[in-house]
């Protein structure tokens, strides 16, 4: 994800054509199977068991990232693996940050229904 550009929902690409950010595509999704999961702080996991994002690579699935307001799952980020190296645990990390800072916007808006 960029910080220079919106997250748009359901599979639109993120950014330039050819970006090689190390993601893709984002969107937001409905809850489908467990997918591998991108976590706060900025670890993955597939399943139960965590996965070395640094030495593997991204997992070849699509990768959750939730987003919570007020403590509360609101919903999620599905983000496309790119085919270049991983981001650094700090381009991770702002990720993280971006959708907690959505999760918290929704949550104040009064827009989610709970």
């Amino acid at each position: 994800m960029s910080a220079s550009r919106p997250v748009r929902p359901e599979g639109t690409p993120c950014g330039a054509p050819g970006r090689q950010d190390g993601v893709r595509v984002a969107r937001a999704a409905a809850k489908e199977a467990q997918p591998p999961r991108l976590h706060g702080d900025g670890s993955v996991t597939v399943g139960r068991r965590v996965w070395d994002v640094d030495a593997a690579g991204w997992p070849e699935d699509e990768i959750e990232l939730r987003a919570y307001g007020n403590g509360h799952y609101l919903g999620r980020f599905m983000l496309t693996p790119g085919p270049r190296e991983v981001r650094p645990l700090q381009a991770r990390l702002v990720a993280v940050t971006l959708a907690d800072q959505t999760g918290a916007a929704l949550d104040t808006s009064g827009l989610v229904h709970r």
